[in-house]
């Protein structure tokens, strides 16, 4: 989990935190943003807070209190209406503006993840709420740099198939094709008595070999 880039982003919004909450699974973007990997459906709620500054810190269920294992922070354990609400209110603490995965009128319904009650919950204790839907882009949506040329290769390997078939009017099949160490390797069978391979490797790298059949 990237806590100081999350913590970076929460100051550019303007929010004193991202409060994170489930119940049987119901949000898979916060196991996602938190690299967190349950070995069983959570049954008891759980809360964990990201503050702008400062530490990590989580709410779990006395039944459940491993649940947030292995994420960094104190963690509070609850085991009553009472002892939970009292829990939120310390997670919240000195914050004024905080985001969870809620959209106003579901508008990014994606997004949507905390239902009304735990939202009128929360908000029980003062603090404003606002969407992650800006976060959940930079720390969920977004590509990373290698999701990006593998899309380009695609992209760029769709374009050059394309040509090649407009140009190669002769052509009698295409043999096979494979993907070899991030390699695209096509092999084609042509009319004049000869199989030719091109091999798709990066950026407009591409090789062509003939062979005689």
């Amino acid at each position: 989990m990237q806590i100081n880039e999350i913590q970076k982003a929460l100051r550019d919004e303007g929010l004193d935190g991202w409060l994170f909450f489930d119940h049987h699974q119901r949000d898979p973007l916060a196991y996602r943003v938190l690299k967190l990997n349950p070995t069983r459906t959570a049954t008891r709620r759980w809360y964990y807070m990201i503050p702008a500054q400062g530490d990590p810190r989580g709410l779990v269920h006395a039944i459940e209190s491993h649940a947030l294992a292995g994420l960094p922070g104190g963690m509070q354990i609850y085991a009553g209406w009472g002892a939970q609400l009292e829990g939120i209110k310390k997670l919240v603490a000195g914050c004024k503006r905080i985001a969870m995965q809620y959209s106003p009128n579901c508008a990014i319904p994606y997004v949507s993840m905390v239902d009304a009650g735990t939202i009128e919950l929360v908000r029980s204790t003062g603090v404003e709420i606002v969407t992650s839907a800006n976060l959940i882009q930079l720390f969920e949506a977004r590509w990373s740099g290698e999701q990006l040329e593998m899309h380009l290769e695609a992209g760029l390997f769709g374009i050059v198939l394309r040509q090649l078939f407009k140009q190669r009017q002769s052509l009698i099949r295409t043999t096979a094709i494979q993907v070899i160490a991030r390699q695209v390797v096509v092999l084609f069978t042509h009319r004049a008595g000869y199989r030719f391979v091109l091999i798709f490797a990066g950026w407009l790298n591409v090789a062509e070999r003939h062979e005689l059949l």
